[in-house]
């Protein structure tokens, strides 16, 4: 019996341990594997037989290979290593203890082992389930206390183990390193101008606020956006097994998230409410980008051009920090905190304000702003103006510090927020004992009281306005939330009137 894993529960918050139990005997050549396995499995026996026999071994005419428990579906190639391995241990003479073991490799018909799509996520499981010693292709993983805290032994090709195995060489262990290099990264420097879009976008990724970009095309709101996840201090250990989950379930992890650099999701506006949320095929769960945008960044450009299902499904999410995906055969529960930034025109033309472009009557902007629902809006916590930037502003300068120190400031003010709540100023409640940061004084009172009076503010905007000054207070290391924090809060927390 051979151990590895299977992802088809993943989503359900698991990795379900896998035996792979093989019998040979004699007679007509027949290759079967039964225990609910997909079309990439049953076509294992050819890649198995194939790889055995180039590597000098002997392969058995007749073979019944059982992965168990036969009641869970099983999916993907990655069970290649493991058959073949049950199939040549009465032909070796293994010197390394195989208890608490797990095997994970796909095999080429020359014996090769290559790896699989979402191993990081497998490893993961393997731990979970007591491995002392994971065989599995060459690999880059990220330093983390889970991958330090067992053997991973690199397997090139099928010969390689049956060497390591019978102790004519010594295992190479796969080295976890800080990930691999990312060539160029995204910096705040490259955008010239919009240094109030900067100050919102600084205030957004301290206290993890979803905001929205409102501004004519070709102004820098993709850009910003895009910046944002290399804004964003790095992954830590738990986020950073979180999100190895995530894409294991979801496919393969990019080389950004094994740098700890924070997922980046930008989904064009067609996609459906499954695409967004997370799917469902049988009893497998697929996670959708938001996600899989899970302690990072989210990206809905052109937001009005979102199907209105898809853009309401997000209520729930956008409130609770968390998605549901729930079928007949299947359920899943994902934690799912995004930063989310949307960006979308002023206007049908995008060019609202400029008598010389824009013809857009005021009707046609209502409408334009209508595919947004009023609830959606509230979601936002900050919402930012865009102008178009200047020819002076093009020809200057760009500050090659100004990056790192936004960076920085970001990253003190979570940590200091962590330290005082356990979460960010996004999602502190009750529960964190929260309020009492949020108290003002008598100026700043009368100063929030004057405005909700003026704008009939609901309850949920109130207090976004004040986990926003919050936050701003954060920046600056304040105790306490004074009169010019929540001025400047006001600028960014009222949702635009466009007419």
């Amino acid at each position: 019996m051979v151990t590895c894993l299977n992802t088809t529960s993943l989503g359900c918050g698991q990795i379900d341990k896998v035996i792979v139990e093989v019998e040979s005997k004699k007679g007509q050549c027949k290759f079967s594997i039964i225990g609910l396995g997909d079309s990439a499995i049953r076509e294992s026996g050819d890649r198995v037989l194939s790889a055995i026999r180039n590597t000098g071994l002997q392969t058995p005419p007749n073979v019944l290979v059982n992965l168990s428990p036969a009641h869970i579906k099983k999916e993907g190639s990655y069970f290649d290593l493991p058959i073949a391995l049950g199939l040549i241990l009465k032909q070796i003479q293994s010197k390394r203890d195989l208890t608490d073991a797990y095997f994970i490799g796909e095999l080429s018909l020359e014996g090769e082992v290559r790896s699989v799509n979402g191993i990081e996520g497998l490893v993961i499981g393997a731990i979970e389930h007591g491995a002392k010693t994971i065989y599995l292709p060459p690999i880059e993983l990220p330093s983390s206390s889970q991958f330090n805290s067992v053997e991973l032994i690199s397997v090139k090709s099928l010969s390689q183990l049956v060497k390591i195995l019978e102790g004519q060489i010594d295992p190479s262990f796969i080295n976890t390193s800080n990930g691999p290099e990312i060539l160029y990264k995204l910096r705040i420097d490259d955008i010239k101008g919009q240094y109030q879009a900067k100050r919102a976008i600084e205030i957004a990724a301290a206290g993890g606020h979803n905001t929205l970009f409102v501004g004519p095309p070709g102004c820098g709101k993709s850009m910003l956006a895009k910046r944002l996840a290399y804004l964003l201090p790095p992954l830590t250990d738990a986020e950073l097994i979180e999100s190895l989950r995530i894409h294991a379930l979801a496919g393969a992890t990019p080389r950004s998230v094994l740098s700890r650099i924070r997922p980046y999701r930008a989904p064009h506006h067609s996609c459906t409410s499954a695409s967004m949320l997370g799917s469902v095929s049988g009893t497998y769960v697929k996670p959708g980008d938001y996600v899989i945008a899970h302690n990072g960044v989210l990206f809905l450009d052109e937001l009005p051009e979102f199907n209105r299902n898809v853009l309401e499904a997000l209520r729930s999410p956008l409130e609770d920090g968390q998605v549901n995906v729930s079928r007949a055969r299947a359920k899943a529960n994902f934690a799912a905190k995004p930063l989310l930034i949307g960006a979308m025109n002023p206007c049908p033309c995008g060019h609202h304000g400029d008598k010389q472009k824009c013809s857009c009557p005021a009707q046609s902007i209502q409408r334009y702003q209508n595919r947004i629902s009023g609830p959606i809006w509230e979601r936002f916590d900050i919402f930012c103006h865009f102008e178009p930037i200047s020819y002076e502003d093009l020809k200057a300068i760009p500050n090659s510090n100004e990056h790192d120190k936004m960076q920085l400031r970001i990253a003190e003010a979570r940590q200091f927020q962590l330290e005082r709540q356990g979460c960010l100023n996004r999602w502190a409640n009750s529960q964190n004992k929260f309020e009492q940061y949020l108290q003002l004084d008598q100026e700043s009172d009368n100063l929030l009281s004057m405005v909700c009076n003026k704008r009939g503010l609901s309850a949920r905007t109130i207090k976004k306005i004040l986990l926003v000054a919050r936050t701003v207070s954060d920046l600056e290391g304040a105790k306490d939330i004074r009169k010019d924090h929540l001025t400047e809060v006001l600028k960014f927390c009222l949702p635009p009137r466009i007419s």
